[in-house]
């Protein structure tokens, strides 16, 4: 398999190549995003997660805050933490109006404080958010 050809998600989406680089919290900083960018080695984003807690869902405009770093002419997708099944399909649809082409679903981080917080107990909770994402997105 060459990692450097294009995969083809659905009819709306095409990934430059099928390497992502790993969405790393504290890594992954805006000076980072750009000079990758700039060297020509990332095609595609994956953002480190987002978390979202219950009643919290950011704003349009905080999520856009958010995002700006590694927004560039390369398709986005936005990893989302959490394990609030509303909160999290709540959040999706707004990065969906932000223009984000996908949101990743974090299922368990295995960092200390993730654990500690109990946001690894979303497989709990996703085919709830994942029927509500879908029942919203047919209206």
């Amino acid at each position: 398999m060459n990692f450097a050809e294009p995969i083809r998600i659905d009819e709306h989406l095409t990934l430059a190549d099928r390497a992502l680089a790993a969405p790393m919290a504290g890594i992954m900083t805006p000076v980072f995003c750009l000079a990758a960018s700039r060297m020509g080695l990332i095609r595609n984003w994956l953002t480190p997660f987002i978390s979202i807690t219950r009643d919290s869902v950011p704003s349009v405009a905080a999520l856009k805050k958010k995002i700006a770093p590694f927004r560039n002419d390369h398709p986005l997708m936005v990893q989302l933490l959490g394990h609030d099944a509303d909160s999290m399909a709540e959040t999706a649809l707004r990065l969906a109006e932000c223009g984000v082409q996908g949101v990743n679903l974090n299922f368990a981080c295995p960092a200390p404080m993730v654990v500690k917080n109990q946001n690894s107990k979303f497989l709990a909770v996703m085919e709830k958010m994942v029927l509500k994402l879908l029942v919203q997105q047919s209206h």
